[in-house]
């Protein structure tokens, strides 16, 4: 093999996806995608949309991804990720805390809350 990943969709293939990753958290044993083409990603991908793999996967991540949806868009990807994972497999999300949300999305101060 020359080094190069096989998709979750060949023999062989990687079975971790990892969503919505961006140019900076590339995860070298995982198969990176993003809606945006940054350099380094597997495959430019909508989540939200049917996946090309049924049934084949272990894992999905998605770190800070979820909050970036609608509330349609997410069931959506919820439901297309479940479709792609292998009985037993895993789903993993991670969301920023509330306290991080107050704090970069909204100025405090005497008359109540502006949002940035």
């Amino acid at each position: 093999m020359s080094g190069q990943k096989l998709s979750p969709i060949e023999e062989g293939g990687i079975a971790r996806v990892q969503v919505g990753c961006g140019p900076k958290n590339i995860k070298p044993d995982w198969w990176n995608v993003d809606i945006r083409p940054f350099p380094g990603i597997d495959a430019v991908m909508d989540v939200t949309k049917v996946w090309p793999w049924r049934g084949v996967l272990d894992y999905v991540y998605g770190e800070h991804f979820l909050e970036h949806l609608s509330l349609s868009d997410a069931i959506d990807f919820l439901t297309h990720s479940r479709a792609a994972l292998k009985h037993g497999g895993a789903l993993r999300l991670t969301t920023p805390s509330v306290e991080w949300v107050l704090k970069t999305h909204f100025k405090f101060n005497d008359a109540g809350v502006d949002a940035r």
